[in-house]
């Protein structure tokens, strides 16, 4: 037992600071003090390990981009980490709560949601780019005028159209003026609709994931149905997760802004319904 204590008190010092490290005795056990010396002539085993060597965290806009625009799409890729980052602290403090099963399923498992969105916030950054260049002419074509979409041939690529600009809200407006995830739907904002592009790239989510439903009753029905095991893998049910939990832990305390899917209808006229790009 003493010796396991040594090993544990050795990898505690290498991770902590080459400094004195004392274990405080318990009943029965003598005292054990380590330093520097006793770990230090390890050598190889306790090197910096460059493992990650060529990662990277940060988000790139190329050069068709201007000043304005680069920030702000980084004010909105800021906005899609926070939502992020708060469906990860949700999931990590409450697991499978009833927000959760509301979402992904009552035999869903929270650690693979938890994963996914942890991997969106930590995961490496390295091949994905936003660009100002309307590389496939989609920004008023096609589709209609649209705020952005991944390039077909490079999924880890986003344009970012001009129409995004002027379409997109802040995250504190989510619940302003009686707005609902119903009526709004899973892009409402500008966080959301960056979480959205994430999601269709392979770098960021692993590739996996497509848009399997697209409003918030289709969303709690998939949930609930016998193909509730796909909601995992559905992209905007990922996000109307991340928006809910935002919505009721922090802008509306235990309330948020849901809407009733049975009552209130998407406004297709504001938030049409795009098609996946």
């Amino acid at each position: 037992m003493l010796s396991s204590l040594f090993v544990l008190s050795l990898a505690a010092s290498a991770i902590a600071a080459p400094s004195p490290r004392v274990l405080a005795p318990r009943a029965g056990w003598d005292e054990v003090e380590t330093t520097a010396q006793d770990w230090s002539s390890l050598g190889d085993f306790v090197a910096p390990s460059h493992w990650a060597a060529g990662g990277t965290s940060n988000f790139t806009a190329d050069s068709s981009c201007n000043a304005t625009q680069k920030r702000l799409i980084g004010e909105g890729l800021a906005e899609a980490m926070t939502l992020l980052r708060h469906a990860r602290a949700h999931l990590r403090r409450f697991g499978n709560d009833t927000t959760f099963v509301d979402w992904f399923g009552a035999e869903a498992d929270s650690n693979q949601a938890l994963g996914l969105y942890d991997r969106l916030v930590e995961g490496d950054k390295t091949n994905l780019t936003f660009t100002c260049t309307d590389v496939s002419n989609l920004c008023n074509g096609t589709y209609g005028v649209i705020p952005g979409y991944f390039v077909p041939t490079d999924k880890d690529t986003t344009v970012v159209c001009p129409t995004y600009y002027l379409a997109k809200p802040e995250l504190q407006n989510t619940c302003a003026g009686g707005e609902t995830l119903v009526v709004g739907g899973s892009e409402l904002t500008r966080g959301s609709w960056f979480v959205h592009r994430l999601l269709h790239s392979p770098t960021a989510s692993g590739g996996r994931l497509s848009d399997v439903v697209d409003t918030v009753a289709e969303a709690l029905e998939l949930a609930a149905g016998v193909n509730a095991s796909q909601a995992i893998t559905s992209i905007h049910t990922v996000q109307y997760f991340a928006l809910d939990t935002y919505a009721t832990d922090i802008l509306v305390p235990g309330v948020g802004c849901r809407g009733d899917p049975k009552l209130v209808k998407r406004d297709l006229a504001r938030y049409p319904i795009q098609p996946t790009y």
